[in-house]
């Protein structure tokens, strides 16, 4: 992540907040501090040389986010994004298919939902 000015300060605090915390990290397992900071060395070695400021201001807020959770769950392992599935959220990939539910089958035809319990 070869940047200058305020991209380079950015980088440079994140990575030392990442240290920090591998170092300070209390769990039940003792591997996971040395994990975070083989981790944190492998990513930031992997992006060294990204030159595009758009991405390392996306690269650093993944980042931030990632030490963010992390510290509130208290797992370190980068964890999956939630996509949906029950909430309005959901629904736009869910409309195309039909689900079958409790013996019914939900059909979607013009923009109505039609439940068809014989098939």
């Amino acid at each position: 992540m070869a940047t200058s000015g305020k991209g380079r300060r950015a980088v440079l605090d994140l990575y030392r907040k990442i240290i920090r915390t591998g170092l300070k990290w209390r769990s039940k397992d003792v591997a996971e501090g040395d994990w975070i900071l083989q981790e944190a060395s492998k990513v930031f070695r992997e992006n060294l040389h990204v030159k595009n400021t758009n991405k390392i201001e996306e690269l650093v807020a993944d980042g931030e986010e990632r030490l963010t959770v992390a510290k509130w769950s208290n797992i370190p392992y980068a964890r999956p994004v939630h996509m949906g599935g029950g909430g309005a959220e959901g629904l736009s990939g869910h409309k195309q298919a039909a689900q079958i539910s409790k013996g019914r089958r939900r059909v979607n035809s013009s923009g109505k939902t039609v439940w068809k319990t014989n098939f």
